[in-house]
């Protein structure tokens, strides 16, 4: 995006995020992570590769106790101004993160 702004001035980009549940069997006050994980998957041996990339961008995952169910938090962004979805978002996996 910053290229582009740099290569055409006029140029726009609008951002909408969609909402996706990862697992909506998860309970609705979500899960204990490990439990979660060896239900869902097995183990949390998926988890090394988003954690060694997250926290390359701040985002370490490293106190991860619950596994959560997003269904509200999906609910909220669809009442967001879409000029606020994007600090919404993130104010959400900040709490949750």
């Amino acid at each position: 995006m910053e290229r582009l702004g740099e290569e055409e001035a006029s140029a726009s980009v609008t951002v909408h995020w969609h909402p996706f549940m990862i697992d909506p069997q998860t309970k609705e006050e979500g899960e204990d992570y490990m439990a979660y994980n060896e239900r869902r998957w097995g183990s949390d041996g998926w988890t090394r590769s988003l954690r060694a990339k997250g926290a390359n961008c701040g985002a370490p995952f490293a106190n991860w106790k619950t596994w959560p169910n997003t269904f509200k938090a999906h609910q909220l962004m669809q009442f967001a101004p879409h000029e606020k979805e994007g600090r919404l978002k993130h104010a959400l996996f900040e709490a949750i993160y």
